[in-house]
């Protein structure tokens, strides 16, 4: 009778011991969970703004080769140059956008401001102009004030 108590008892201690394990597997699963999410979007974020930051570079690079070389006219030496501040101040707004995104994630407040769409417009084709311009083409922004 009491060989039969010690195995009863060994035996409900296996199962409660079993038991536990799988709980606490189903509970650290669950904390690491979230971290996990955010350790993912984290690096989803920096590859993007990786990338965001790359392309202006790209094309300030781009601008300021063509800039040196001499068989361009005074009229296409100015564009380029003027597409080098451009996206030179298109790189300060990403970095003022991600110290914004930094700021409001320690719980300050974002500041909105008006934002002229026929300029951004504009702006924005100016990355591909000296692409075209390599292959002897043109390309022609008509956008409205």
């Amino acid at each position: 009778m009491l060989f039969r108590l010690v195995r009863t008892c060994l035996f409900i201690a296996v199962l409660a011991l079993g038991a536990f394990f799988g709980i606490s597997l189903i509970i650290a699963r669950l904390t690491v969970n979230p971290a996990e999410r955010a350790w993912e979007e984290q690096k989803r974020f920096l590859a993007d703004a990786s990338h965001e930051l790359k392309t202006p570079l790209t094309v300030i690079i781009t601008n300021g080769e063509l800039l040196k070389n001499n068989k361009y006219g005074e009229e296409k030496r100015t564009r380029f140059a003027e597409s080098i501040l451009v996206m030179a101040e298109q790189m300060r707004g990403l970095t003022e956008g991600l110290l914004e995104l930094a700021r409001s994630e320690e719980g300050r407040g974002i500041a909105f401001e008006r934002v002229d769409l026929s300029r951004l417009v504009s702006d924005s084709a100016l990355p591909f102009e000296p692409l075209y311009l390599e292959k002897g083409l043109t390309l022609r922004c008509d956008v409205e004030g």
